[in-house]
């Protein structure tokens, strides 16, 4: 009302290492916030598992732990318009992140790796955690799509924000910068990076907003390093774009005048994906990923033994040449088998 939301500071009880108590805290606490009228929850960094847990971060039961109970909170957030933003660590390509995840309405809306790490006095974070800067990917958490990238935008259907971590808020280039920055600087591999963004949306941004923005920031010698990523809750790419726009401190009005004219270039589909397990030796494990991308496939899960245990989802009109060429690149080295069918979305240029 009036412009105005309420946003709650949530402090649940947290038990170290210790999912499922960890997740009842943090249910609690929210269905307290939303009954109170809180457009937005915010909980406390690491709170599914404890940010102070030390080396059990790297057990695997752990970080399968923390991953069932963001699917639980987000489960319990369903037909509520409240927005729930909570801490836990997530494995992405072999390393670990300290991540916020954002869920509303019984989704999953985005994951958002830490960027600027803590790494003095009693902090050590860089022991733990990878730094999210340059990350922007989709990842599989249960069986649902996710975003995976340290600058995305949210729009909640009200109003749209960011996810900054700790010292993220007061780093030299916060994402709402590296946005102006993408804009200063002509960037449009940056801009269209975002989900939603396509090349007409990206080079009228530039073309409407380069001027105005010239005069507030320097842009930096070597360009702008971070892509953006944008999460529609939903509408069309370009209600994302003018989403974005509002979060740089631009009227509504002003963003759709922006955008006048623009077609919307990002759309989604549905397709079958065809579910393939494939174990690899350590030697090849780098080749697998850049064959999975090539071939537009998704890593779902990751397991490190042995050998690495992939479960990987490609189109199905891919799969039959995608294990043939994996046998073919690692002279029989690598060979997968199929598991099963899914029918997901998947965007569309």
């Amino acid at each position: 009302m009036f412009g105005f939301y309420r946003l709650a500071a949530a402090v649940p009880r947290v038990y170290l290492a210790d999912t499922a108590s960890n997740t009842a805290e943090i249910i609690k606490c929210y269905q307290q916030a939303a009954a109170n009228g809180a457009a937005v929850v915010l909980f406390p960094e690491m709170c599914i598992t404890g940010y102070t847990i030390g080396d059990l971060v790297f057990q695997k039961q752990l970080l399968n732990g923390a991953r069932n109970a963001l699917i639980e909170i987000a489960e319990a957030t369903l037909n509520n318009h409240t927005v729930a933003i909570v801490g836990l660590p997530m494995e992405y390509n072999g390393r670990l992140y300290n991540c916020a995840a954002v869920v509303q309405n019984g989704v999953i809306a985005g994951i958002v790796p830490k960027q600027q790490l803590v790494n003095y006095r009693e902090y050590s974070e860089k022991r733990f955690f990878a730094s999210g800067r340059g990350v922007n990917d989709v990842i599989m958490v249960g069986a649902e799509a996710v975003s995976f990238a340290a600058n995305l935008l949210f729009d909640s259907g009200d109003f749209a924000f960011g996810v900054e971590i700790c010292e993220d808020l007061w780093s030299v280039t916060p994402p709402p910068d590296q946005l102006a920055l993408a804009i200063v600087t002509g960037d449009e591999k940056s801009l269209t990076a975002a989900q939603g963004i396509g090349k007409k949306i990206a080079q009228r941004i530039i073309l409407e907003l380069k001027d105005k923005l010239a005069g507030t920031l320097e842009a930096p010698s070597g360009g702008v390093s971070a892509g953006v990523a944008a999460i529609p809750a939903a509408g069309s790419a370009k209600d994302d774009a003018i989403a974005a726009l509002i979060q740089l401190g631009y009227s509504r009005s002003d963003a759709m005048n922006a955008l006048q004219g623009v077609d919307a270039a990002g759309k989604s589909m549905k397709r079958v994906w065809t579910v393939l397990y494939v174990p690899c030796p350590y030697t090849f494990y780098e080749r697998v990923k850049l064959e999975v991308a090539a071939w537009g496939g998704i890593i779902r899960d990751t397991q490190f033994g042995a050998e690495v245990e992939l479960e990987i989802l490609v189109p199905e009109a891919q799969a039959e040449p995608f294990l043939a060429k994996l046998i073919d690149m690692s002279a029989a080295n690598v060979e997968g088998m199929e598991t099963g069918k899914e029918y997901r979305a998947f965007p569309v240029e």
